[in-house]
């Protein structure tokens, strides 16, 4: 494995950069709940997580395939360019939302600044490959520490000055903003070459059938935390979920944190058909089974005076609820294990097809409970996705495996 002269940087700001970009969501709830209410919070919730939605259509294929690229299929400049392209779709997305979704004006509002703040992320987020390329993956926890201390900094000050979120949240937009113009883009511009558009589409073209499938793999899941809420009745769920799906955010950082800094090192030993890559998803697995069960301890004694000290209402009587979120979370970050795995692998096809599963039965679970019978039929439909999601995709690595060692056996 190889060992940059940056590693012990690398995993302190990839550690510090990862939990405050996981804390971002939670953080901006805790805010509105404390200063707004639980109404607004919910509008909030709802907000972010179609922001969240469209960032996914902006990062089309993302950093993760610009990483793993380690045959170099595409130079940095095709894939900022490209990502410059693919981001210009979540204001349209945006428009089309508002018109056809009918929503208040604070959602409407609050849908366009968000919306704003992840196309700023989206654009940064192809500047974090080039340096992560150059193993500098320091700077890209610098750069997301600054988007939280700034971003969430002015939010929290304004919004408690004021009382109104939308003037917060647009000051948090100028923050990241210029986080991007005067940090990322200075750390990355020696690779940014200004190029004519004709000259590189069929660059553009071909990155975009080459991305395809790893783009709705970074879009699936987020459809899939968002499918539940489109079926809540009462505005306040939505808030209440966003609360109860932080455990699947945490989980997938967790995973990140030991992944993303080797990322290079593992997309090689994995193309390479190194056996060591078994032994790290086993020691992966561990990690986060560790991890659950003290988190499932600390749940059952202290979990609900936790969140009522943290959010300011009374969670009394959501202990299961929050129990049943921990272990959601846990089943999404070793379902995440492997999704990273078979898309280094370049299993993209199968991958999506395994994600079409899942969506389809949680959009029928979800159709005929959740509007019924709120939070709780959410909770409950959201793991069985989770725990259906880790079993085929699980199954499928296992099957692959097999099918590589007799390959090599028989050759």
């Amino acid at each position: 494995m190889k060992i940059t002269s940056n590693v012990k940087k690398d995993f302190l700001w990839n550690i510090i950069g990862s939990v405050c970009s996981a804390l971002t969501f939670p953080v901006i709830i805790i805010v509105v709940i404390r200063f707004n209410g639980i109404d607004e919070a919910g509008s909030a919730s709802f907000a972010f997580s179609l922001a969240m939605m469209f960032y996914s259509i902006g990062i089309y294929g993302g950093r993760f395939y610009q990483v793993s690229d380690v045959k170099n299929e595409f130079d940095d400049n095709t894939y900022i360019l490209f990502r410059f392209t693919t981001t210009m779709f979540m204001p349209i997305l945006c428009m089309a939302f508002m018109l056809l979704g009918n929503y208040d004006k604070l959602t409407n509002m609050l849908l366009i600044i968000f919306t704003l703040i992840k196309m700023s992320l989206s654009i940064s987020d192809a500047f974090y490959g080039v340096i992560q390329k150059e193993n500098k993956f320091y700077i890209i926890g610098m750069s997301l520490f600054y988007r939280f201390l700034f971003g969430i900094g002015f939010f929290a000050v304004i919004n408690f000055a004021t009382r109104d979120i939308r003037l917060a949240a647009l000051v948090m937009f100028i923050a990241n903003l210029a986080c991007t113009v005067f940090y990322d883009f200075r750390k990355a511009r020696h690779r940014v070459q200004l190029a004519f558009l004709h000259r590189m589409a069929p660059k553009l073209k071909n990155l975009a059938g080459k991305s395809l499938c790893l783009a709705i793999f970074l879009f699936a899941p987020i459809l899939a935390m968002n499918i539940p809420r489109f079926f809540m009745a009462q505005i306040d769920d939505q808030a209440y979920f966003s609360i109860f799906t932080v455990p699947t955010t945490l989980f997938s950082m967790i995973v990140m944190l030991m992944i993303n800094p080797t990322l290079v090192d593992l997309s090689n030993r994995i193309h390479n058909n190194d056996t060591s890559v078994a032994e790290t998803i086993k020691r992966l697995i561990l990690y986060v089974g560790v991890v659950a069960a003290l988190a499932l301890i600390l749940a059952y004694y202290i979990g609900i005076q936790i969140l009522t000290a943290v959010y300011g209402i009374d969670f009394a009587g959501y202990r299961n609820i929050l129990l049943l979120s921990i272990i959601s979370g846990a089943l999404s970050g070793l379902a995440y294990i492997f999704i990273l795995i078979l898309n280094i692998m370049r299993r993209f096809v199968q991958v999506i097809q395994i994600y079409i599963t899942c969506i389809l039965i949680l959009s029928l679970s979800s159709f005929f409970t959740v509007g019924e019978y709120g939070l709780i039929a959410a909770i409950f439909v959201y793991l069985a996705y989770n725990a259906v999601s880790l079993f085929l995709f699980g199954l499928y690595y296992v099957a692959d495996l097999t099918r590589l060692s007799r390959s090599t056996a028989n050759k």
